[in-house]
């Protein structure tokens, strides 16, 4: 589920059809709403698409974030680029959650669950 502490107004946020990111989309019309929206990008493990101010959409994994200088930025991994990017905080206008969540429905009783459920379904060993 999103999480509850996101404070972004809601006309601003397009949200996915089921339980989690992906889906989502953000337009924060504020610092603390962008810095909320990059913190969730950077817990998201799939790809997101930026839209710049400047019109340019730039999809990737984003691998860090630093909110804590006075010209915050993150930096990410573009898809079908080997070299990552360096992209200002004041330079995102929209954050759209577009990749896979390679986390979701994983935990740890669903992994147990489907090992066990391989387990019951081979044949007994012979001795």
């Amino acid at each position: 589920m999103i999480e509850e502490s996101l404070h972004v107004s809601e006309e601003t946020t397009k949200r996915p059809a089921e339980d989690g990111l992906q889906g989502a989309e953000f337009r924060p019309t504020s610092r603390a709403e962008l810095m909320n929206v990059v913190n969730l990008a950077f817990n998201y493990r799939g790809d997101v698409t930026l839209e710049l101010k400047s019109q340019e959409t730039v999809t990737g994994y984003i691998f860090n974030r630093v909110p804590d200088v006075p010209h915050p930025y993150l930096e990410l991994f573009p898809l079908n680029h080997p070299d990552p990017r360096t992209i200002a905080y004041d330079d995102v206008q929209v954050i759209r959650f577009t990749g896979d969540d390679t986390a979701s429905g994983k935990s740890w009783e669903t992994w147990m669950q489907k090992k066990q459920e391989e387990k019951n379904t081979l044949p007994p060993k012979s001795p």
